[in-house]
């Protein structure tokens, strides 16, 4: 089988091997962890110097995220905490200063549909307008429901996107390989000065041994002759 020049063997065993770290760190459940593989596909194309908020109370998702921005030989500085309920307004922020000061620099925040984020609708708007190296990266699933009026939903950022001509690019949060495709085009585009883009991922309501992103992606690795198949794939 060719090999994608998009999608290098090497990094998809890189990628393969950060899942199964934080599934090892997380210690969870045989049930898919909701943010695995978007938290790990995105983390790929972080660089140092780079500016990553992770989740809100994600400890391994915070952990990972230090490593990745690290400079080399030189010891990991915490992900920063940005404020409650105005992330996204910060982020904005750290995006303009990264723009002037360090260009082919980007940030990138992790959020939930929803979540409570005030002034979110007047950051993307600026973003927008600025051209900033900033992706906002969303995990929605289908029972998601908006806190209050002013919470990120799908509705409100279609609407939002629309008057802006905002890149909103959909992809199935479960599916590591895809969502890493996705955040390597946003990425470029970040770190070419072309402006904010928002990564919506749509996560199952229910996570299952079936829609497990981490056996998804060894399932995916195996057919491509990159992993050992396993034994009860063999005949």
């Amino acid at each position: 089988m060719h090999e994608n020049p998009l999608l290098p063997n090497a990094k998809l065993k890189e990628l393969y091997a950060l899942m199964q770290r934080a599934r090892s760190l997380s210690k969870a459940p045989a049930s898919a962890p909701r943010f695995e593989a978007i938290l790990c596909a995105t983390l790929m194309h972080i660089e140092p110097g780079d500016f990553v908020s992770p989740p809100p109370n994600a400890p391994v998702a915070t952990l990972l995220a230090t490593e990745r921005t690290k400079a080399p030989r030189t010891k990991p500085e915490p992900a920063q905490t940005l404020p409650a309920n105005q992330r996204l307004a910060t982020a904005s922020g750290i995006a303009q200063g990264l723009k002037h000061a360090t260009p082919g620099r980007f940030a990138v925040i992790y959020t939930d549909a929803g979540r409570p984020e005030s002034g979110w609708q007047e950051a993307l708007t600026y973003a927008a307008a600025a051209r900033l190296p900033l992706i906002l990266v969303v995990a929605s699933a289908e029972t998601a429901r908006a806190a209050n009026s002013k919470s990120l939903t799908w509705p409100s950022l279609s609407k939002l996107a629309k008057k802006l001509r905002l890149p909103v690019l959909t992809v199935d949060g479960a599916d590591a390989v895809a969502v890493y495709r996705v955040m390597q085009e946003s990425a470029h585009r970040a770190r070419l000065g072309d402006g904010v883009a928002v990564i919506w991922c749509a996560l199952p309501a229910k996570t299952s041994v079936a829609t497990d992103p981490l056996r998804t992606m060894k399932a995916y690795l195996e057919a491509r002759n990159l992993l050992p198949a396993s034994k009860k794939n063999r005949r």
